[in-house]
Order: structure tokens, then C-alpha cells, then sequence
């Protein structure tokens, strides 16, 4: 074996692979448990079964619950609905029937999953609070449970979180009377609608602590219903300075001199002015600014409002320590220090070690693929695609003179304009995108719909521009008989069978990639990510729907694969040419966002050729674009490496092209909002 590690390349890094993603695994693991001192279970329930366990737990354990999902929150009886939750819920060391420790339900945002609220999760149970860290509905693995033809923000309404926080109440080693909820941008509006559910149920007492992540429409939402906050609750507003979506919205970019500042705060202290600016972190009470010291257990102890205003983006608040210390802070500063558990100061923070290392398993499941790939074709039955590229190596061009130089240039600059000009109008999501590409029971996801369009038009284009330059590039060398130029050679294959091999290889290659994934979920219950950039585990039933988007990216990722594999020279080194590839790929994409994020750091708004029309839904649509592209051009970088080594072991593009394409479209559409139930069908 030592023999064998030390001499095989692929089997050396297949190895070093694995030993990230067994790394990744047990430090992930030992965080998030905080040493393993806090119990951690996955959660998969029918909305019947949620409710029949509330009331069942409730009379059991004499709890002050009610199951207030039965229509008498206002919206659709729920109480019978077969669809199924999915929720993470974490449980300290301390908490038991005998001593029952305040809880909390957390939420994420729009085309996320319960793991992006680890930095939360992590470091509330690591200071004794009870946490349901909650899949929202037609997210991660919970099922749809909202009318089809909802928006993102309609469909919030029966997002799971009212369910989950009387459930988690229900539970023994709970004190149902201390109870709080926080969601990070989508999620933070689910908040609003949960509590507006329980206001109208008569039971707004459920819920002492509401937190909005990037978030205040939650807020705002009740007020407009209700016209005041609950005297039991104690709200708080976290509202990053470089807010995508409410820099022009909310003023985000001068928020504590904002009206909306203005009208939370002075909703609880009647003594705001219009031209007062409010105090950041200050708990605003009806007599004014509270003082108490939580590290003694002091709590606010009455009807509060406060605002945090951290200098980040909307997306960044998942990453951000200071803003999981406001989040502790607030829940320390409402909740109180839970019994049996220490005080822990909020600086203090462990959960940055968790994405340290997710980050380490999504490198190692990276480089996982090539050696994978490269032993595969080892077998007898993939050997045949072993090819090299010996003989389009031969043919090579020199990197030199204005024939060679110019078109290259000129074709990858104008590919990458080109790509990233047809993005607003692709993916002005609910408007001009889905106009194009509505969502169906067979494409239901809002925004695969949309980038997926624009991936294979991003594909078309290159195509178009390959070809026109072809042409161009003959008539400049039509009297050079010694001229060999055929961009297409590198995808030459020389039989059905050896396509039939290549579809069989691409798939035995993503089915024992994701086995490696499923098996570190089942063992460690941890992930691949980075940010929202992740590689999840999914369930069967999602395959027909991946299946039927695979496709667009297919498009783009085969014809990128080409432009990849024709982008070398026999006078420049391997690396030069793939970071050429990818600086074609991502330029223009990149241009765009540094022009959005310059325009919101100088300005305090959005650049105004990329603006749009912000009337509707509150212009989310582009802003979610800027943000969905900041993950967007890691991926097409590291298939451009992927592609291009795989493509000298084959000397054709194809398994390059089908395998990258596929982990793409498959990260993807696991990762993101459902209107419609997953179905094999079609």
C-alpha cells in the first residue's frame, strides 16, 4: 500500500481526497455537537404527525400548547396535510424534564437550507438553548405545502415554522415560556407570518424573541396587520449597512436615520422623534433605552425593540462572527442564560471552525473527481476512452504572431461580454426570465428556470462566437497549405460505443461521488460547503426533476468544455491556458458584480444600468441575481480545471463536459426553492 500510495499519482490523490473528506467529517461533527456535549438529530415529519406529537406531548407533559396550525391562525388547516417537514434539532447537555431550558426556532433564506444557519444553531445549543434548526417548506427536504402559483414571499406562509415552534414547546426538556425565532432573509419573513399566524390564533404569548436576519418585512408585515407588536414580544432587526435588497428599499445604507428605523423602535418607545437616529444594539422599552448586564443573567424583561447594523452584505450575515454575537446576544438579552448552562460571551465563537472545514470536504470532494475518474478508466470496460491527446498535441499551434493572437483575445473577451450582458434580462427572475421559462410540475424551480436558460444561452453564444471566428481564422490562413485549424477535433468520437461508454462512465462517477456524500451525511450529518456553495445529499425523488434540467447546463458546460480544451498552446504551460479559460468564463460576470458592490459601498445604491423595476415584489429579483453570481463563477472555474485534466486523459471533451455539467445542475437544483413536488414522472 505504501509502495502503491508513493508511486501511483491518482491513487495518492484519490487517498488525500478522502482523508479531507474524513477530516471535514469529524471536526464538523465535533462542532457542531460542541465536543459532542450537545445531541444532534435529523427530523423528516408529516404535518399530521407534528401535530398529533404537540398535543400528545402537551397533555403528557402538562404543556401551556395548542396546535394553532388547524385554521385558526387564519390560514389553510394544516393539522391533516400528509407533506413532510425536515428539521435539525439540537439539544445541550443540559436540558431534561427536570430541567427545561428556553428554545429556539431558526430559519434560512430563499434557495437555501437549514445548514446555512449554523453559525446560529452552533453557538446557541453550545450555550444551553434547545435549537430546530428548520428546512423551510419547498427548501432542502421538506416538502411544498403552498399553493403552486405563490411567490417567494406568499409561499413563507405555511413555511413549517409555526408547526416546529409548537412542536419543540411540546417537548419535555423545554420551557415553553421562553421561546424564540430568527430567520435570515426569506426566513426572517417567515417569522413575520409566523407570528402573525399565532396573533390571529390568539396565541402570540408563544413567542418571546423574534430576531430578523437581513431582514425587517416581518417586522413591518405586522404592523401593517396589526398596527403594534405584542407587549410579550422583544423584537430585534439585524440590517446589514450593504443590504442587496434594501439598500434602495429600506435605506439600509443609512438605516438608524431611516423612517422604518424610526417606526420599530418608536412602536415600543413613544418618545422617537422623526429626525432622531436610533442607538445601535440599544434596547428601545416604553421607558427608554434598557441597561442590564446579560452575562449575570439580567434579561430586558419586557416589550423591546433593537436594531444591529453590521457593515456587510445581505448573504455575508451567515458568515459574519460579529453578527452570530448579535444573535446570541439578543437571545441572551431576551431568553436569559439557560438554566445548567454557563454564560459564554458572544465573541467567544467555535462555529467558524464547522465552515473551516466544510470548506476543507468541498476541496477534498473537488479533487475527489479526477484521480476517481482516472482509476475508472483503469477498468476494462472505460479503458478503451484512455486516449491522451498525443495526436492533437502534434498539432498544436505556437502562441504567436497577430494571426493567433488577436482572434483568441478578441473571442474570449467578446464570449465573456456577451455572457454577462444577456444576464439582467435572463434573469430579471419573476418578470422577463420565467415569462420565458414559466415554472410547471415538471420545471418548479423559479430560479433554475432562469439561470438555467441563461446557462445554455451563455453556451449558445460561445458556440456562435467559436464558429464565426473558425471562419475568420480560414480566410486569414486560406493560402497556408500547411494550416490545420478544426476547433472540433478535440470532440471526435470514434463510435457509438464510445459515446455509450462515456454516458456509462459519467454516470458510475457521479453516482460514487454522491455515495461518498449521502455516507458522510449518515455518519457525521455534515455537508460539503462553503458560503452557500454546497454539495448536498438529496433524496431519489429528486432525480426526474434534476434530470429534466440537467440539460441546460449540459449546453453550456460541453461547449465550454471545448472552448477549454482548444484554449492550448505548445509554447504555454497547462496552467497559464486554464486560468486564460477561466478568466474568459468569469471576467465579464465579475465585472458586473464589482461594478454592483463599488456602486453600493460608494453610493448606498445599486448601479443604475443594472437597476430595475423594484415596484414589483420589492425589486428581489436582480438582487438575488448579484448574489446567486458570487457562487455561480466559483463553479465554472474549478469545472475548467476539472474539464481540462480529464480532457488529457481522453483526448475528447465529452466526459469532461457531461461530468461538470452534471455536478453543476445537480448542485443546483438540490440547493434551491420548489413551488411544485418533486416527481419522478414527467
Amino acid at each position: 500500500m505504501k509502495t502503491l500510495f508513493k508511486n501511483d499519482k491518482a491513487f495518492r490523490w484519490f487517498c488525500i481526497a478522502l482523508i479531507l473528506i474524513l477530516l471535514s467529517g469529524i471536526v464538523c461533527s465535533l462542532t457542531e455537537t460542541s465536543g459532542y456535549s450537545v445531541k444532534v438529530k435529523d427530523y423528516k415529519l408529516r404535518w399530521e404527525e407534528m401535530a398529533a406529537q404537540t398535543r400528545e406531548n402537551a397533555e403528557k407533559y402538562g404543556k401551556d400548547v395548542v396546535v394553532t396550525y388547524d385554521g385558526s391562525n387564519g390560514s389553510v388547516n394544516m393539522t391533516t396535510s400528509t407533506k413532510q417537514l425536515c428539521f435539525k434539532l439540537l439539544i445541550p447537555k443540559n436540558a431534561s424534564a427536570e430541567n427545561p431550558v428556553p428554545a429556539i426556532v431558526t430559519n434560512h433564506g430563499f434557495y437555501n437550507n437549514k445548514e446555512m444557519q449554523d453559525s446560529y444553531y452552533v453557538e446557541l445549543a453550545r450555550r444551553g438553548y434547545a435549537v430546530i434548526a428548520l428546512d423551510m417548506a419547498g427548501h432542502g427536504s421538506s416538502d411544498v405545502t403552498f399553493d403552486p402559483s405563490a411567490n417567494i414571499i406568499t409561499a413563507t406562509d405555511n413555511c413549517g415554522m409555526e408547526a416546529a415552534v409548537e412542536w419543540l414547546m411540546s417537548q419535555p426538556y423545554v420551557d415553553e415560556t421562553k421561546i424564540g425565532i430568527t430567520g435570515h432573509s426569506q426566513g426572517g419573513r417567515a417569522c413575520g407570518w409566523t407570528m402573525q399566524h399565532l396573533i390571529r390564533a390568539g396565541h402570540a404569548d408563544y413567542v418571546k424573541a423574534y430576531l430578523g436576519q437581513s431582514n425587517s418585512a416581518g417586522l413591518t408585515a405586522i404592523l401593517d396587520e396589526f398596527g403594534e407588536f405584542p407587549e410579550t414580544l422583544v423584537t430585534g432587526t439585524i440590517m446589514c449597512r450593504y443590504d442587496e435588497f434594501s439598500i434602495v428599499r429600506d435605506n439600509s445604507y443609512d438605516y438608524l436615520n431611516s423612517d422604518q428605523a424610526r417606526l420599530l423602535t418608536g412602536k415600543v418607545y413613544s418618545g422617537i422623534k422623526d429626525t432622531d437616529v436610533i442607538e445601535e444594539g440599544a434596547f428601545y422599552t416604553a421607558d427608554g433605552i434598557a441597561s442590564f448586564d446579560i452575562s449575570k443573567g439580567e434579561t430586558v424583561g419586557k416589550q423591546a425593540n433593537v436594531i444591529y447594523w453590521p457593515w456587510i452584505i445581505h448573504p455575508w450575515e451567515h458568515f459574519s462572527m460579529p453578527c452570530s454575537a448579535m444573535g446570541t446576544t439578543f437571545f441572551y438579552s431576551t431568553l436569559g442564560i439557560p438554566s445548567g448552562a454557563k454564560f459564554i460571551n458572544p465573541s467567544n465563537q467555535i462555529w467558524e471552525i464547522k465552515e473551516i472545514f466544510n470548506l476543507v470536504g468541498l476541496i477534498g470532494f473537488f479533487l475527489l473527481i479526477v484521480p476517481l475518474v482516472t482509476l475508472l478508466l483503469r477498468l476494462p470496460v472505460f479503458a478503451p476512452l484512455a486516449k491522451g491527446t498525443s495526436e492533437i498535441d502534434e498539432r498544436l499551434p505556437a502562441f504567436k504572431g497577430a494571426k493567433v493572437q488577436i482572434p483568441f483575445w478578441l473571442s474570449g473577451l467578446i464570449m465573456t461580454t456577451l455572457c454577462a450582458a444577456i444576464f439582467q434580462k435572463m434573469y430579471s427572475g419573476y418578470r422577463w426570465g420565467n415569462n420565458l421559462f414559466p415554472v410547471t410540475a415538471q420545471y418548479p424551480q423559479t430560479t433554475s428556470n432562469t439561470i438555467g436558460m441563461w446557462t445554455a444561452a451563455c453556451g449558445i453564444i460561445c458556440l456562435i462566437v467559436v464558429l464565426v471566428f473558425w471562419f475568420v481564422r480560414w480566410l486569414m490562413n486560406r493560402k497556408d497549405e500547411n494550416y490545420y485549424d478544426n476547433p472540433f477535433a478535440v470532440a471526435k468520437l470514434d463510435s457509438v460505443g464510445e459515446f455509450l461508454r462515456t454516458i456509462l462512465l459519467t454516470a458510475v462517477t457521479i453516482i460514487a461521488l454522491y455515495a461518498v456524500v449521502w455516507l458522510q451525511y449518515i455518519i457525521w450529518g455534515t455537508d460539503f460547503r462553503i458560503w452557500y456553495l454546497a454539495v448536498l445529499p438529496f433524496e431519489f425523488t429528486k432525480v426526474g426533476v434534476v434530470l429534466r434540467y440537467v440539460p441546460f447546463w449540459l449546453v453550456f458546460y460541453v461547449i465550454n468544455a471545448m472552448c477549454n480544451a482548444n484554449n492550448r498552446f505548445k509554447d504555454m504551460a497547462e496552467w497559464k491556458t486554464i486560468a486564460l479559460s477561466s478568466l474568459f468564463s468569469i471576467l465579464g460576470l465579475a465585472v458586473i458584480v464589482i461594478i454592483e458592490y463599488v456602486t453600493m459601498k460608494t453610493q448606498g445604491t445599486q448601479a443604475v444600468w443594472m437597476a430595475e423595476n423594484r415596484s414589483i415584489m420589492g425589486g428581489v429579483s436582480m438582487a438575488l441575481g448579484y448574489i446567486l453570481l458570487i457562487g455561480i463563477m466559483p463553479v465554472i472555474v474549478v469545472a475548467n480545471i476539472i474539464s481540462r485534466k480529464i480532457f488529457l486523459k481522453t483526448g475528447n471533451i465529452w466526459l469532461g463536459g457531461l461530468i461538470t455539467g452534471c455536478l453543476a445542475a445537480i448542485m443546483w437544483c438540490v440547493n434551491t426553492f420548489t413551488q411544485f413536488a418533486y416527481t419522478l414522472a414527467t
